[in-house]
């Protein structure tokens, strides 16, 4: 996936995960005359707009010169055809950028 300048949302959203997949997601980003950092990521429930990143999200994310690298979303307490926001955010020179991208849980 990478940012696309035109919107919020990443190109290539919505993506489809399977739920016996558990998966971080590599998000290509533009170059920056210095590096992000403080890499932050959450997950709603698209329907209710509910937080729920404490219950399918687990371990760090990473941000480096050109890539993001998503927390890994664990779909064991997710719903098969549910859809979920999963929003980044990140800090470059004092500015802070947010995205995101929309995942569908398939059997």
């Amino acid at each position: 996936m990478t940012i696309n300048a035109a919107s919020r949302e990443l190109s290539n959203s919505p993506v489809r995960q399977s739920v016996r997949e558990v998966r971080a997601r590599r998000i290509r980003l533009p170059a920056y005359s210095v590096a992000p950092t403080s890499p932050v990521v959450r997950c709603y429930n698209d329907a209710t707009g509910a937080d729920i990143s404490g219950s399918v999200l687990s371990g760090l994310a990473t941000v480096t010169q050109g890539e993001f690298v998503t927390n890994v979303l664990d779909p064991a307490n997710t719903d098969i055809g549910a859809v979920y926001r999963i929003e980044i955010q990140f800090v470059v020179s004092s500015e802070t950028i947010i995205r995101y991208f929309r995942v569908i849980l398939e059997a």
